[in-house]
This record gives C-alpha cells, structure tokens and sequence, in this order.
C-alpha cells in the first residue's frame, strides 16, 4: 500500500489520512492486516501514527495444525529512522507493517 506525501512535503496540508488492507507472509507466516492511520508534518518532520488490525495464520509448533490469532498495535514511525524512505513521494507503507508486524510475533 503506497500513500502519496506530496501535500504534506509541500505544507498544503499538515495531515493526510490513510486507509487500507496489505497481506504478506514470512517464514511460515501468511499475515493479512488492515491499516488505518495518518502522516503529519511536524517540526520538517513526517511522522506515521497508524493502527495495525492483522491475522496471523500460520501452524502449531507442537502439532502442525493451522492456526490463527489476531494481532492489533498502534504505531508511530518517523520517515528517515530505522530505514522508512520515501521512493520520491511516495511512502510504502507495508514495509512499516511487516516490520512492527513481524517483530511482535512470537518465537513459537
């Protein structure tokens, strides 16, 4: 899912809202997740504040039978730390969700 930041590099809007369904897999992981959030520019800064609704479907460790459970997080990123760029003026956000996504799932 890729949000358009044009306006808010510009300053013609402080604030865009954004909204939308992303889905990938890792490891053994298949992830879909719906994401509701909003960029603002702050300071020179744009900093990324967004709820992440996702399902998590992947198998039991001990038994190897599917199963699912749903992760929800709020996240707040600033574009330019910890490898969030811009592609122009484009934000990939489904790289700040497979980030915070996969660092909260659990070993096991």
């Amino acid at each position: 899912m890729n949000v358009d930041l044009l306006t808010i590099i510009n300053n013609t809007e402080k604030e865009i809202n954004f909204e939308g369904k992303t889905s990938f897999s890792d490891n053994d992981c298949v992830i879909d997740c719906k994401v509701c959030g909003k960029a603002s520019s702050f300071s020179g800064q744009i900093e990324i504040d967004a709820n992440l609704d996702a399902v998590v479907n992947t198998k039991c460790a001990r038994c190897l039978k599917p199963l699912q459970f749903p992760v929800n997080m709020d996240v707040r990123e600033t574009v330019g730390e910890e490898g969030i760029i811009l592609e122009g003026t484009i934000l990939n956000v489904d790289n700040i969700v497979k980030n915070n996504i996969v660092v909260e799932l659990p070993i096991r």
